[in-house]
């Protein structure tokens, strides 16, 4: 029921974002965010945006959604990222997803009982062959490869047995 009232949801500042998230999330959000204009600059439909991707990191969320949560249309929610991203922002959410995967295969131990295919899921990345691929892409090495880069060892050393 519309009571005619505007209400908008309070979304955080980037320290406030940073203390919600898990520092894999935090790490990657940064990492996405590194050669990008600084939070303050950024319009607050892409920060409420930003904000709400990092939050919902498994893969449910489509620009429908988004646009809604960000309080504005679609088209100017895809505007405003590709004038200050340079990305739009399903683009946008999927890199921040792969961030936060590749994160947690390089963050990984031994005996922590990761998988790629369980990091992918997590992610809502449900194609291993395209997350293999996306993956490679953007970081020059497979996933299992990250993975396998058990507490700075080298691909090579695992692989030898060393």
């Amino acid at each position: 029921m519309n009571d005619g009232t505007t209400r908008t949801r309070p979304y955080p500042s980037s320290a406030d974002l940073s203390a919600l998230l898990s520092p894999v999330t935090s790490a990657a959000l940064s990492e996405v965010l590194a050669p990008l204009p600084p939070w303050s600059q950024l319009p607050r439909t892409v920060r409420r945006s930003i904000a709400y991707l990092a939050l919902h990191l498994d893969g449910s969320v489509d620009s429908d959604r988004l646009a809604a949560q960000s309080a504005t249309s679609l088209r100017a929610l895809q505007y405003a990222f590709r004038r200050h991203l340079d990305a739009t922002p399903m683009a946008f959410y999927r890199r921040l997803r792969l961030a936060c995967a590749h994160r947690e295969l390089t963050d990984a131990h031994s005996g922590d009982g990761v998988t790629v295919g369980s990091v992918a899921a997590r992610y809502g990345f449900y194609n291993a062959g395209r997350f293999a691929a996306e993956y490679s892409d953007t970081y020059g090495v497979r996933p299992g490869d990250s993975l396998r880069r058990i507490n700075g060892e080298s691909v090579a050393a695992v692989d030898r047995g060393a």
